[in-house]
């Protein structure tokens, strides 16, 4: 992964929880995706501050993973009894084959090389081992990322259709797949408030580039309310794809 990723959820060590409601959402929808038996041995890749840890975690039969890219934000796990590991999701330090279930969620399309890195973390389950992956996908954080286009305001991350990761996944040899998609929409009072709400959920990472001078802040500010207010306020738009499934190698 990108080192600025590390840096922007560092930062968002004390705020992440409270700024990251969909990703609270998200975790909640994934964990009863995972059904409701024991799940055996469990690799968890962007564990964070452990919103899915905690909901996976009691029911594990065998070690509890939890990785993370970002050591502050494991530092900030409440879950015990997990093995915290502080690791590069795109290339875990890990045996193929170690794990029964694999969980993520609102993580991996941080990923640089999906395309190489998702048959990589898939390859770490047993034969007939089970997981769940959400990410976001082209389309979310649409409405800041134009009034940053428009205005020169840096950037966002680029996220890709959700038919690419279905595409990534479904030439694993043997996988099974379930894929759902969703949409979550929250509403802001000010462009400034929604801004800082990204940045104190790690999200507003758009790739490294040097930080804007003050007259593009505010055209970006401008550029978002005119575009986007309405009665309800300024809406940030998520989407997410959902998988489920199993390796039969």
């Amino acid at each position: 992964m990108d080192k600025g990723v590390r840096r922007a959820f560092d930062r968002a060590r004390d705020t992440y929880r409270e700024a990251a409601r969909v990703q609270a959402e998200v975790a909640v929808e994934c964990a009863r995706l995972a059904g409701g038996g024991p799940l055996g041995r469990v690799l968890e890749i962007g564990a964070g501050c452990g919103l899915l840890t905690e909901l996976l975690a009691p029911r594990t039969a065998g070690p509890y993973v939890a990785l993370d890219l970002s050591l502050a934000m494991l530092g900030a796990l409440p879950v015990p009894g997990v093995l915290r590991l502080a690791a590069d999701g795109e290339a875990p330090p890990l045996r193929p084959g170690s794990f029964d279930f694999l969980a993520s969620a609102s993580a991996m399309q941080w990923f640089v090389r999906p395309e190489v890195a998702l048959p990589t973390c898939l390859d770490l389950l047993r034969p007939g081992g089970g997981f769940v992956l959400v990410l976001f996908t082209e389309g979310t954080l649409a409405e800041p990322a134009w009034a940053a286009r428009v205005s020169g305001f840096g950037s966002f991350w680029p996220l890709r259709p959700a038919g690419a990761y279905e595409s990534m996944l479904a030439a694993v040899p043997g996988v099974l797949l379930q894929v759902e998609e969703r949409e979550y929409v929250l509403h802001f009072p000010s462009a400034r408030e929604a801004l800082r709400s990204l940045r104190r959920s790690g999200a507003g990472f758009g790739g490294g580039r040097p930080r804007p001078g003050k007259a593009r802040y505010r055209a970006f500010l401008s550029a978002y309310e005119e575009r986007f207010g309405g009665e309800r306020g300024l809406p940030l738009t998520y989407r997410a794809v959902f998988f489920r499934g199993s390796v039969g190698r």
